[in-house]
């Protein structure tokens, strides 16, 4: 409440104080610290980057630190905006004097910033900030570190006309990225099949071509096994008033920087009736969640 209070009085003495104008110098003052904090700094020679892993190590220094500080809190930030409007952080386990090697998140292919914080009932500082030019790497490496995607399946078009939303998958790349599986590959598979275990049911490993950025999984019987019985995944050729045509590839594509990854027109097909449960929409894409 005390600072609040302390935000909102500055409107108040500017109307109060019509004939005298309020110096830079005091606005500045009522959004200062109300107490002692420590001082922190980074070491820009000790930073380390990784583009692979996406992270940046540095080493930090707090001093000052005592135990009067209520809820301090001491950290490292990062951004892609010079003003950490949207950041990431790590923070230190236990807030003592010191020289903490840190590591944040730190995306590639792009700048990022830096700057170590320390925070508590008094207000907060921060050190300078420091610029990171992190390497791009391979669409391959930032699908890996992804990890997982989070889309809404629609039916409206030929199928139940139900919308699965926030539908997540999980992917894994073998370690030479020759493959990749997805985990819970299919949200009508999740919901409807009988006795569903999401560890050992409704996922399908795929062969990956690094140049096309796409993942290519094998069709038997009209369609890709994902382990849950009868049902397959069959990508879908055309539909006509004739029926429906079922392709023999089934092929998820991935963007140039692998924020999202999109799913061929397909449908769930019972291989024990030889009919289509349900058919999605055409161009379903996940975004990395």
């Amino acid at each position: 409440m005390k600072r609040i209070i302390a935000y909102m009085a500055i409107p108040a003495m500017i109307l109060a104080g019509c004939n005298k104008p309020l110096e830079l110098a005091e606005v500045e003052e009522s959004f200062a610290p109300k107490g002692s904090l420590p001082t922190v700094s980074i070491d820009p020679a000790s930073m380390v980057i990784d583009q692979y892993e996406q992270e940046v190590t540095v080493d930090v220094t707090f001093s000052g630190v005592s135990a009067g500080m209520k809820n301090l809190e001491l950290g490292l930030l990062s951004a892609t905006d010079p003003g950490f409007v949207s950041s990431s952080s790590v923070l230190v386990e236990t807030p003592e004097d010191g020289t903490y090697t840190l590591t944040v998140r730190a995306a590639a292919g792009v700048t990022n910033y830096i700057k170590a914080m320390a925070a508590s009932d008094d207000g907060a500082v921060y050190s300078d900030r420091v610029t990171v030019d992190v390497p791009d790497i391979p669409w391959y490496y930032k699908a890996k570190n992804n990890g997982q995607y989070v889309g809404t399946f629609t039916s409206e078009t030929d199928g139940s006309g139900t919308a699965y939303e926030n539908h997540v998958i999980t992917i894994e790349f073998s370690d030479d990225f020759s493959t990749m599986t997805i985990y819970e590959m299919d949200p009508w598979i999740k919901a409807n099949v009988e006795g569903y275990n999401a560890k050992t049911m409704n996922y399908a490993t795929g062969d990956v071509d690094l140049t096309n950025r796409t993942v290519t999984f094998n069709v038997a019987s009209n369609g890709v096994d994902v382990n849950a019985g009868s049902y397959l995944l069959g990508a879908i050729a055309e539909v006509t008033g004739d029926g429906i045509s079922l392709s023999r590839s089934f092929v998820v594509t991935f963007n140039e920087d692998a924020s999202a990854i999109t799913y061929p027109w397909y449908g769930v097909l019972d291989a024990s009736q030889n009919s289509l449960t349900e058919i999605y929409d055409a161009g379903i894409t996940l975004n990395a969640n």
